[in-house]
């Protein structure tokens, strides 16, 4: 597996934790996470993992030591560490791709855990053999039509069944590197879509279209807004099946499955920890 899939993570100093994690500077959330995907996915603790940390514009004694403990993590676990002056996310995760020689990248921000009802090596032997599909994500709900997922399709492949989505997430996912960074490139501020007449900061009439047709009243952050408005656009203009077929986009499971992750980020889902978690080694 470690030759086709990359690990990027992306972190920052952040008060937003479930109940009983320490926030940083200590680094428990890295370690919560990190340690419970390894014991689930033995094989992916192979892998390339880079791990980016946005630090804030202003140094305290915070960042130094958050800084310090994530440089000994990564040190004791082989795992590849840069920093980079927290602009969003956009910037670290392009970061992170300039860093992976991988066909696929497993994109895991601090605060997520994967269970182990997900099966990696069938799901990147499934990409490999299926160029249409480009990105799978791992919902944390089950797989039900949803505001951000209104639509939904399963399809079953030889030895494993996705479902189209028309919705884009950064939330835990496996995507190809070259899309990724296709994507990445078409959320930077300036950006033409169209590629014609002078490019602005942003698509603003864009916005203003996805208020009126879908009821949607978003604000950007550059990368899971604008490619999730930029995928509603074409499913409105063109349709659900052609839009789905540029981009690619899929949940992990068929329709009912689910969920595959959960956040620990301060959002804690109070129905996975009632009837999951004793299920998939919390």
């Amino acid at each position: 597996m470690k030759e086709k899939l990359t690990v990027i993570t992306v972190t920052h100093l952040t008060n937003k934790v479930d109940s009983g994690i320490t926030p940083p500077p200590e680094i428990e959330l890295i370690e919560r996470t990190f340690n419970h995907l390894w014991k689930n996915h033995e094989k992916i603790r192979n892998c390339e993992h880079i791990l980016i940390y946005n630090h804030p514009k202003k140094n305290s004694h915070d960042s130094i030591r958050y800084e310090k403990n994530l440089q000994e993590f990564c040190a004791e676990h082989g795992m590849s560490f840069y920093t980079l002056q927290n602009n969003g996310l956009r910037p670290a995760v392009a970061l992170g791709l300039q860093q992976t020689e991988t066909e696929y990248v497993l994109f895991l921000e601090h605060d997520w855990l994967i269970f182990d009802n997900v099966r990696f090596e069938t799901l990147l032997d499934t990409m490999d053999k299926n160029n249409s599909i480009n990105y799978v994500r791992f919902y944390k709900y089950k797989n039900k039509p949803r505001a951000w997922n209104k639509l939904l399709e399963e399809k079953k492949y030889n030895n494993i069944v996705l479902t189209k989505a028309s919705g884009y997430s950064n939330n835990p996912h496996v995507v190809r590197t070259n899309t990724y960074k296709n994507w990445i490139e078409m959320s930077r501020p300036g950006y033409n879509w169209f590629k014609i007449g002078k490019p602005t900061d942003y698509p603003q009439l864009l916005i203003e279209y996805l208020k009126i047709v879908f009821g949607v009243n978003v604000i950007y952050d550059r990368i899971e807004n604008i490619i999730n408005m930029y995928y509603k656009y074409l499913i409105e203009s063109e349709g659900f099946e052609k839009a789905h077929k540029q981009m690619g986009i899929y949940l992990y499971g068929g329709i009912g499955d689910g969920p595959f992750v959960t956040h620990i980020g301060g959002k804690t889902n109070l129905w996975w920890k009632n009837n999951y978690s004793n299920v998939h080694n919390n």
